[in-house]
């Protein structure tokens, strides 16, 4: 199997071989089912993903400010975070780039309603009705995480008086909580603290996600494998940012990737074990591209610090496609853990293509 991470092509191919046709049609019904399923998880999260969906799911998770002797405490959901004083009366959490945290989970009943009018959802439900008490007994995660250039941040500001005396009849109480999507909406809210001091807290830098949580249908029972089944390629098309690592559209991107591992569960949930063995033997293999654009041979320094020295371009290409494939393989390896860490990674330099 090879999973191809190039710049400028773009196809999947799903390739079965060999299989009698009793196998092959239980197979046709299954790859059916999981194509329906990755539309129906899509069309969820599209949904979820409406600003003012998205605000009264985050408005049922709490932010609230603690106090304690050394500093205070930010809590959200039921996570607490310590913050640090950086300067006499500002004290904050720092987001690292590029990480972040889950916040809480959030139940989806009050959206399922909204959720039966998805013409797909409609289809599918009719077909594998189980998955309507999925979604009424289901929980959406919600996910707070910097970009992966800049860090994040919630700031407090202790002050005695406010710059505009308006806001002071907007102050919350320190011990009330308030919802985290009316706080992402102004990225701001004022806590009183004492009758003298009010704590001004702001965030910056940060996203919020809501992510559906996996609707799965029963599968049928394990056949037994009378031939492999071959997924072949899946090409992932001009998907990084010129001369780096990040992706150009994360959400797009992950999206293609949690389709290809979608269709990997779906095999698994039908094949079992023997379709696992049967990967790993093939060292399935992440093999990614830079695109060529100059002299191989002339020397250069490159933006991307991991690869950056005084080599030539070639070299500093083969580099920047090994870390490429590296981060796609690493995708894959935490998405699909029942293969044990079985996709690898090879950098292959420079491409036209």
């Amino acid at each position: 199997m090879k999973i191809i991470v190039s710049e400028n092509q773009f196809e999947k191919i799903m390739v079965t071989e060999g299989l009698s046709h009793d196998v092959l049609i239980e197979q046709i019904a299954v790859a059916n089912d999981q194509n329906a399923l990755i539309v129906n998880q899509q069309k969820i999260n599209q949904l979820l993903s409406d600003p003012k969906k998205e605000k009264a799911l985050l408005d049922g998770i709490n932010i609230q400010l603690h106090r304690t002797p050394e500093t205070f405490v930010l809590q959200i959901g039921q996570k607490k975070f310590p913050m640090k004083k950086m300067v006499q009366g500002i004290y904050a959490v720092i987001i690292p780039a590029g990480e972040g945290f889950s916040a809480a989970t959030i139940p989806l009943a009050s959206f399922a309603a909204e959720i039966e009018k998805i013409p797909e959802y409609k289809a599918m439900v009719e077909k594998h009705p189980e998955i309507q008490s999925q979604i009424q007994a289901g929980k959406a995660f919600s996910q707070l995480y910097a970009d992966k250039v800049h860090q994040g941040y919630f700031k407090l500001t202790i002050v005695t008086e406010l710059e505009d005396r308006k806001e002071e009849k907007l102050a919350v109480d320190v011990k009330q909580p308030y919802p985290l999507g009316e706080f992402f909406a102004n990225n701001k809210v004022i806590f009183r603290l004492t009758p003298e001091f009010y704590g001004i807290l702001e965030s910056g830098s940060l996203m919020a996600d809501i992510i559906a949580p996996r609707i799965s249908v029963k599968p049928p029972k394990q056949q037994a494998m009378t031939a492999p089944v071959n997924v072949e390629t899946i090409a992932l098309a001009d998907v990084f940012e010129f001369g780096g690592v990040n992706f150009k559209d994360e959400a797009r991107t992950n999206q293609r990737i949690q389709e290809f591992v979608q269709q990997m569960k779906g095999y698994v949930d039908m094949y079992g074990t023997p379709f696992i063995e049967h990967i790993k033997r093939q060292n399935p293999t992440v093999y990614g591209y830079a695109s060529m654009d100059g002299d191989p041979n002339q020397k250069i320094q490159g933006n991307y610090q991991p690869c950056a020295a005084n080599g030539t371009r070639a070299e500093y290409d083969m580099c920047l496609s090994t870390e490429r494939a590296k981060a796609i393989a690493e995708i894959l390896n935490q998405s699909l853990p029942e293969m044990d860490g079985a996709f690898q990674s090879k950098g292959m330099g420079e491409t036209t293509k």
